[in-house]
């Protein structure tokens, strides 16, 4: 990866759920950051089976479909289901529909209303940073090799799955069927694209461990 790379930390999980979406137009003015600071990521990352929870934002993209975005790293890899069907978790987020709710086509637009339940294929170094690059279809030198196993049924967004069927081929998935991640402390540049497929680059607005901070709050750029 392009950037530099400094500040960065090891977080190894290989089991991942990737959650896309775009919130109502006003949120940022409403201090969404902060919520997601103060709020949302310390929740998450206290509910059992999730090993690391990270909010992301989409600084530049190609054909994103989406605004912003969740890394859900897994303990293990039979952890989807407990998580996904959290008593306290189904609570919290028909709190946060009901106080944020999702923007552009929502919340049936593909991008809100499902999940992607993702393994690691290969990483030369399990890492975290305050920025990330992500391209759909595609491999990035030096990152994250990550595969779709399913596309996940949001029962917040979408109501209850038909038939209980939560858990969807992975031929059901919006953005693609696989995607290459790396960080870089420093904004890396934009992916190259393959095909049509998304490619994007994301500031952390919140984690567990955010050790670029240095006085600042992510989201505040550097001068």
């Amino acid at each position: 990866m392009v950037g530099k790379e400094v500040a960065l930390i090891n977080v190894d999980y290989t089991t991942m759920i990737l959650l896309t979406y775009t919130p109502g137009v006003e949120v940022e003015a409403l201090g969404y950051a902060d919520w997601l600071r103060d709020t949302d990521n310390p929740f998450f990352n206290a509910i059992p089976g999730i090993a690391h929870y990270s909010n992301w934002k989409v600084l530049e993209s190609a054909k994103s479909p989406f605004s912003h975005f969740d890394l859900l790293g897994l303990e293990t890899s039979d952890a989807a289901e407990q998580v996904w069907f959290n008593k306290d978790l189904d609570v919290f987020r028909d709190g946060w529909v009901a106080k944020w709710g999702y923007g552009g086509d929502a919340p049936r637009s593909p991008a809100n209303g499902y999940g992607l339940l993702m393994r690691r294929d290969k990483c030369a170094t399990p890492t975290f940073g305050r920025y990330a690059a992500l391209a759909f279809n595609c491999v990035l030198p030096g990152g994250a090799f990550w595969i779709v196993e399913a596309a996940l049924h949001k029962h917040w967004a979408l109501g209850p799955a038909p038939n209980d069927a939560w858990r969807l081929p992975v031929a059901t998935s919006p953005l693609g069927l696989s995607f290459g991640l790396g960080f870089t402390e420093g904004i890396p540049p934009l992916p190259a694209r393959r095909g049509g497929s998304p490619a994007l680059v994301g500031e952390c607005i919140a984690a567990p461990h955010m050790p670029w901070r240095s006085g600042k709050r992510p989201g505040e750029m550097n001068p």
